[in-house]
């Protein structure tokens, strides 16, 4: 997972330690979704509970299921060329324009995916520098959404901007890191993709 070494420093530092490696066997796709469209084989699949329209602009890069493991999930897309770039550790990774990742994780209860929320969000509050924050709603899902830069001079990447919601007894995060031009407006790029996230349906 080189290409993600300074993506998603919340959501990334998280899956390190839950030992995400893709390596299970995916959760089967729901048949719906909740607002009743059939769901697509085209659409990106994440722990059985999501499904995303990837915008055209965009790559996936790693779709890793663990959640009859650990019960999370993540997947990770990116914009623009990759180049390659070594860190300040000496690893080799590679800089995309832009790479969002999306994180599931699935809790005992609605009220403990609540918890998982709110932990997850803590955890981020000393990592970025809050340009804005909000309660929005795409696609009948609320979310709070937050735009910043990051507090950390070691990442390239110099602008981002997340989206926090829980569905069901799934807390889930969504969350894009840019650099360059990208990193004028992250929201605008956030936003293609809560506009296409589908959730599963009973």
């Amino acid at each position: 997972m080189k290409h993600m070494k300074y993506f998603g420093m919340l959501l990334l530092g998280l899956a390190a330690c839950l030992g995400l490696a893709g390596c299970s066997m995916p959760t089967p796709p729901p048949k719906t979704a909740a607002d009743g469209t059939p769901w697509s084989e085209e659409w990106v699949t994440i722990g059985g509970a999501l499904g995303v329209e990837t915008p055209d602009d965009f790559t996936l890069l790693e779709n890793a299921d663990t959640m009859s493991s650990n019960m999370m999930a993540y997947a990770v897309w990116s914009l623009g060329e990759g180049e390659p770039f070594t860190t300040q550790d000496g690893e080799n990774t590679t800089l995309y324009d832009a790479q969002l990742f999306i994180l599931l994780g699935a809790a005992e209860s609605e009220e403990k995916a609540a918890e998982t929320l709110a932990g997850w969000m803590e955890i981020g509050e000393g990592m970025y520098v809050l340009a804005s924050g909000a309660q929005e709603n795409y696609r009948g899902q609320d979310y709070t959404v937050i735009t910043y830069t990051y507090a950390s001079e070691e990442t390239p990447y110099s602008a981002g901007a997340s989206a926090f919601g829980t569905f069901r007894d799934y807390a889930v995060s969504i969350e894009i890191t840019c650099r360059g031009e990208a990193a004028n407006d992250p929201k605008a790029l956030l936003a293609e993709f809560l506009d296409r996230l589908h959730y599963a349906g009973e």
